[in-house]
């Protein structure tokens, strides 16, 4: 595997300790949301920028 660019554990922080996202679920456009629905979108972009963006980095 590859080396994380971004520590797992600081973006945590980052989302729900330091800005809160969950507090986005008790708006009406977020209510079908959960901390389960942001972990898998952003293991998603972590997928994509590993297998796409990573081998590239520093060739452009």
């Amino acid at each position: 595997m590859v080396a994380p660019i971004l520590n797992q554990r600081d973006l945590e922080f980052m989302l729900y300790e330091y800005l809160d996202a969950e507090s986005l679920t008790s708006r009406a456009r977020y209510a079908d949301h959960n901390r389960e629905t942001f972990q898998a979108a952003i293991d998603t972009g972590r997928t994509v920028a590993e297998k796409y963006l990573l081998p590239i980095r520093g060739k452009v």
